[in-house]
């Protein structure tokens, strides 16, 4: 029987072809575009362009950009953000306070910062061989890392100096169909059909990973009960720690087993005074422990699955970001001490679970910050910071922001939040305000910012240091969520 499908790599190579030889006629034409010799501004300094023009394609069209054209410095490929990216179907924004470009397409999030070659990538730090440079005041943007991290196939073509960048095409497998009865190799015959080979699994001794559940079952040591494991959750590190009570080296045996496309990536067991499992998760989970059929399941769930409640805090700065000071008071310390305080004050209620960002002098970039709030889905996320001013000392009060967005539940609890903290401060009202901080605009869950006072200024600054501070503070702003919980708020959306 003749097989008409065409496979995924004629489908490619009859399409590159295509696309090489329209690249071969346009190329002369193409390069008249950008003939002269250019003086290129960046790094401080003016420097002449001369190296022959280069020819992009993106999905076999020949793509001009009239803001810049692609230049290449020290073998790199820079071109203008927005032209090209959005073509390629992402959404691009600059953030001229921060000097870094958001590059989202679909759930993926780049986010570059001009001159630095560290590229956040959908949650991850990658490195770049070129940073994004501003040239002649144009942001522009390493071509090749970026669009390999969108999924994007890139091939360059010296001879015409064209760069060719493709989207990966899905082709559907050809249906096979099974030869006719005749056709079947006989029983026992060097030609047979081999078994099909079943899914790895977890082959630790009485332990087994269940991908449908998400669940490591473990066969009930003698003596083990539900009520005797422990469990740490290290969820910002994306890890899990269960111990056993007791060393159970007969039972269970020490090892690791990995699989970067589970919900579970990693399992590792040690044997010393206890049995130790260490799950790592592909995102932040939850853990579910139970007994059925005389079996232990640890189930890995996503926290709305486990918690009905949930409220994220997050204390500002951290460790080599001290945010604003003033003398040897560090925002980084007040911030701490006021989350901390607000973290009691909610696990004082068992309804309601709280994570937080930083419990210690840790860091998190405010994306990394956001990505976590994402994962865990929050019904709130809480930033917790401090004002200042230069040469200002008369700048003083409160002010809480949001960014608004079609989901106002924001803007709602930013405005319970200011006026409970202006009742019981007496700060001056600095109101409710809409801004782009990284944490609240990319938080996809109701997000909001404190400012409670400036420590640049003597009447705020003796507030934040004064006994009993953080307890009203937490006080303040758990009321608001009790609040925020007993309108529905969280079922609104």
């Amino acid at each position: 029987m003749k097989n008409t499908t065409m496979g995924v790599e004629e489908i490619m190579k009859r399409k590159w072809m295509t696309a090489f030889l329209i690249a071969i006629m346009i190329c002369l034409s193409y390069q008249v575009v950008y003939a002269e010799k250019m003086q290129l501004i960046y790094d401080g300094e003016t420097h002449l362009y001369e190296l022959v023009p280069i020819s992009l394609y993106i999905n076999g069209e020949l793509t001009i950009t009239t803001v810049m054209p692609p230049i290449q410095i020290e073998g790199n490929t820079l071109v203008p953000a927005r032209e090209v990216f959005a073509k390629m179907g992402a959404e691009v924004l600059w953030k001229s306070a921060e000097k870094s470009v958001y590059i989202t397409k679909g759930e993926q999030l780049i986010v570059l910062t001009i001159d630095s070659t560290e590229v956040w990538v959908d949650g991850e730090i990658k490195v770049a061989n070129m940073p994004a440079k501003l040239i002649n005041d144009k942001v522009m943007i390493p071509l090749r890392f970026i669009s390999e991290a969108l999924g994007f196939k890139v091939q360059w073509i010296d001879a015409t100096k064209t760069i060719m960048i493709e989207e990966p095409i899905v082709v559907a497998p050809p249906v096979v169909v099974p030869p006719e009865e005749s056709e079947m190799p006989e029983e026992g015959t060097s030609e047979e059909l081999p078994e099909e080979t079943p899914e790895p699994n977890l082959s630790f001794k009485n332990m087994t990973y269940d991908t449908s559940l998400n669940a490591l079952i473990l066969e009930k040591a003698p003596g083990l009960t539900v009520e005797s494991i422990t469990v740490q959750d290290n969820y910002i590190q994306r890890q899990i720690k269960i111990t056993l009570p007791t060393a159970y080296i007969d039972f269970y045996e020490a090892g690791i087993w990995e699989d970067t496309n589970s919900a579970v990536k990693k399992i590792e067991v040690k044997q010393s005074s206890s049995t130790e499992i260490t799950l790592t998760t592909a995102t932040i989970k939850a853990l579910n422990v139970y007994e059925y059929d005389n079996k232990i399941y640890l189930q890995c769930v996503k926290p709305k699955e486990k918690y009905g409640k949930i409220v994220v805090v997050d204390a500002g700065h951290g460790k080599d970001d001290p945010g604003t000071t003033y003398g040897s008071l560090q925002e980084k310390d007040i911030t701490l001490r006021l989350a901390l305080q607000l973290q009691k004050e909610i696990a004082n209620d068992s309804s309601i679970k709280v994570y937080m960002i930083r419990e210690g002098d840790t860091f998190l970039t405010p994306m990394e910050r956001a990505v976590v709030a994402n994962e865990i889905e929050p019904d709130l996320f809480i930033s917790i910071h401090v004002n200042s001013v230069n040469n200002n000392a008369t700048a003083s009060g409160t002010e809480t922001y949001y960014t608004a967005k079609a989901d106002t539940r924001n803007k709602i609890f930013a405005e319970m939040v200011q006026k409970a903290l202006i009742n019981t401060f007496g700060t001056r009202n600095r109101g409710v305000k809409d801004n782009t901080f990284v944490v609240t605009r990319y938080t996809n869950y109701p997000a909001i910012l404190i400012e409670i006072g400036f420590l640049t200024n003597e009447s705020d600054r003796q507030m934040m240091l004064s006994a009993g501070f953080e307890q009203k503070y937490a006080t303040a702003v758990y009321n608001c969520i009790q609040n925020y919980y007993a309108q529905g708020l969280n079922e609104t959306y």
